[in-house]
């Protein structure tokens, strides 16, 4: 686990100490959700491509979900991120990230990415899988996502009060060893979000 991972778990954590904002009490609009994801996946996009150029498909999963990192030791998560350092650039955003987090969001796009993309829903990543544990059969996967690695799955957005800055957690899902997690602090500048930071949460 890097320092920067630490730094950023910190933050989440001493948001959930400190009590989180409600979102009513945040600058959030549909329109700045999408520009935010848009800006993490088009980053993906640039991040999993071959040879300085984009990935030529991303499968996205449609329904948000919940950061995997609250259940890997979900007793022990705030007392150990406590003591960690509580700086970054979107420290902000934390609270409301710890917010959302329990909810769920339907990805619509659309999305300007430069590499094309694909939602996949619930009923379709079901199809995928190989047996009752839920492992998808990556084979199956190619054949219906040809050039894709893997299923890109991203969190609900969490956006700091005055909607300047976000966080956002973004894995990916692929046949071992190529799975890994992120968090990305986003900013807004010139009415344009913007990658910031990208925090390593964890390789497969």
């Amino acid at each position: 686990m890097t320092r920067c991972h630490v730094a950023i778990l910190a933050l989440v954590a001493a948001a959930s100490v400190s009590g989180c904002r409600r979102s009513k009490d945040v600058v959030r609009t549909s329109h700045s959700e999408t520009e935010v994801y848009a800006a993490v996946l088009a980053t993906l996009a640039d991040t999993l491509g071959v040879a300085g150029s984009p990935a030529e498909l991303l499968a996205v999963r449609r329904q948000t979900v919940s950061d995997p990192m609250k259940a890997v030791a979900p007793r022990d998560w705030v007392s150990y991120v406590r003591d960690s350092v509580r700086e970054g650039s979107c420290s902000g955003a934390s609270a409301d990230y710890v917010y959302q987090n329990p909810s769920l969001v339907t990805l619509t796009g659309p999305f300007a990415l430069p590499a094309e993309y694909a939602l996949v829903s619930s009923e379709e990543l079901a199809a995928l899988r190989s047996d009752s544990e839920g492992e998808v059969d990556w084979e199956r996967f190619r054949r219906r996502y040809p050039g894709a690695q893997g299923i890109v799955s991203l969190s609900p957005v969490g956006f700091a009060r005055d909607g300047r800055s976000a966080l956002v957690y973004a894995d990916l899902r692929a046949p071992w060893p190529d799975g890994r997690g992120w968090y990305f602090c986003l900013t807004e500048r010139a009415g344009r979000w913007q990658v910031a930071e990208i925090v390593l949460a964890w390789l497969q």
